[in-house]
């Protein structure tokens, strides 16, 4: 049991452990899943940790994908001649455990930012659990992936499907813990007294900008519940050293915006993008396109034009220089050429006219794009000045010749400061029934994250309306759910 240690103690004499004057927690949370750069330092510095454990002090291992607790050695604050009888016991039933764990990390799989799942979020939330009301100072090492993936709703994901970088803003970072999993739980200090370093994996695309800007987003999330990012870098060993020797200059970070829009930011030339303002952004680059290829069919008509209009002019003056006959004969030779022209112009004109309706098809969804984003901003700020108005919700009708007078209508309920997250939606179509009345008709619900419920009618509610099962299904095709 006490071999790993020694051995720990011989590889990592460059790492040295402050001596401590009180009682200290000491966390370590990992993944075995995948093997960081660095996994073997990581299991020989913990053997270093535990091996100069002093009385009353804590060690916890906790699984980094989900903050379940692997191990936990907890020494008694006695004397070291007391102590010396328990803490070969305690060892002897813990460390078992913390090799395996460890060993399993060191021999896995190298990972990848885009693979590697840690749940910053959810070992902050274990250590509270853990720590209690405890006033003991806590040393906390987080090793694993920078980014937070969330297979559930890809909108929070800090890797989106493009594979750029996304952060919370200080909106989502400060806002309720409801609203999405950075935000805060009422009176949350979960990481009160923490001193946190984080051994991060950062994707090959992370540049500066990129990684300081990571780290100023844990920074605050650390702070928000009472603790301090103390490093934050992919230096393995650095890391190590630093938190061995109990560093405390923290992560320096700027002020968090918490007025900010909750939204997530992506991390692109240097500055933080909402989903929003890249939607628009590419809206217009759309425009410029093909105002330009637009620009290039209208000089290319104007070119077809002038050529058509100097071989007309050659061949009408070649006609009055010749006889009857011979200008019938040069007519003749010419109309092939000239029809060419003609069909190249005419093709020409069509190419400008379907340049210019996709123009204006596209001028018309910026403007939508510009006014929706424009008018649910005003929406979101009007609902944060009115008391008790935390929701609101949008209706859609559609409209098609294969159901006449009837009308499908598809319904979405958003949360006014989560938008545009949203809660539910639902879809329905009235008919009126033999008798006169309106009948309606429930056709499906959806919430975020899962495909569409489809709702099945009674066959005599089908039937006093006059619809088939199959109508019904007609139907459920005009629904539109908004996508994941």
């Amino acid at each position: 049991m006490t071999n790993w240690i020694r051995v720990a103690l011989i590889t990592c004499t460059s790492l040295t452990v402050v001596a401590q004057a009180v009682a200290e927690d000491f966390i370590v949370a990992a993944s075995s899943a995948a093997r960081v750069p660095g996994a073997e330092l990581v299991l020989s510095a913990t053997g270093t940790l535990i091996g100069n454990l002093n009385p009353g002090d804590n060690f916890t291992l906790l699984n980094a994908t989900d903050g379940s607790i692997v191990a936990h050695l907890s020494l008694p604050n006695q004397g070291r001649y007391k102590l010396a009888k328990y803490k070969g016991q305690v060892l002897a039933e813990g460390i078992p455990r913390v090799r395996a764990y460890l060993t399993a990390m060191a021999k896995a799989e190298p990972a990848t930012a885009q693979a590697l799942v840690t749940d910053v979020t959810a070992v902050a939330a274990a250590i509270g659990d853990l720590r209690g009301d405890a006033g003991l100072p806590a040393r906390v090492l987080m090793v694993g992936n920078a980014l937070r993936l969330d297979d559930r709703d890809s909108a929070l994901s800090m890797l989106g499907q493009d594979g750029e970088i996304y952060i919370p803003s200080g909106g989502l970072l400060a806002g309720p813990l409801s609203h999405s999993p950075y935000g805060l739980s009422p009176g949350s200090r979960s990481l009160e007294g923490t001193r946190v370093h984080f051994c991060a994996l950062l994707p090959e695309s992370a540049g500066p900008f990129q990684q300081d800007m990571l780290g100023q987003t844990w920074a605050h999330y650390v702070s928000l519940r009472g603790g301090q990012l103390v490093t934050f870098t992919d230096d393995v060993r650095l890391c190590l050293k630093r938190f061995l020797e109990d560093q405390e200059t923290p992560v320096p970070a700027q002020p968090l915006d918490r007025q900010a829009d909750p939204a997530m930011l992506k991390l692109s030339m240097g500055k933080a993008v909402s989903r929003a303002e890249e939607q628009l952004a590419a809206s217009t680059e759309r425009n410029a396109k093909l105002e330009e290829a637009l620009a290039d069919s209208r000089a290319d008509l104007s070119s077809a034009e002038a050529k058509l209009s100097t071989e007309t002019s050659r061949a009408r003056q070649l006609a009055d220089r010749l006889d009857e006959s011979e200008r019938r004969r040069k007519e003749a030779e010419n109309a092939p050429k000239v029809a060419a022209l003609e069909a190249a112009l005419a093709d020409a004109r069509k190419e400008a006219a379907a340049l210019s309706r996709a123009l204006e098809q596209s001028e018309t969804e910026r403007r939508h794009a510009e006014a929706s984003f424009e008018d649910i901003q005003a929406a979101i700020e009007e609902s944060k000045s009115l008391d008790g108005v935390t929701t609101f919700s949008r209706f859609q009708e559609v409209r098609h010749p294969r159901h006449g007078k009837r009308h499908v209508t598809t319904g979405v309920r958003y949360q006014a400061d989560e938008f545009p997250a949203y809660d539910t939606s639902w879809c329905y179509m009235r008919a009126r029934n033999e008798r006169g009345s309106n009948v309606q008709v429930t056709l499906g619900n959806k919430w975020p994250g899962e495909a569409p419920v489809w709702s099945s009618a009674h066959p005599p509610t089908l039937k006093d309306i006059g619809l088939t099962e199959s109508e019904l299904r007609d139907y459920r095709r005009s629904c539109r759910f908004p996508e994941n």
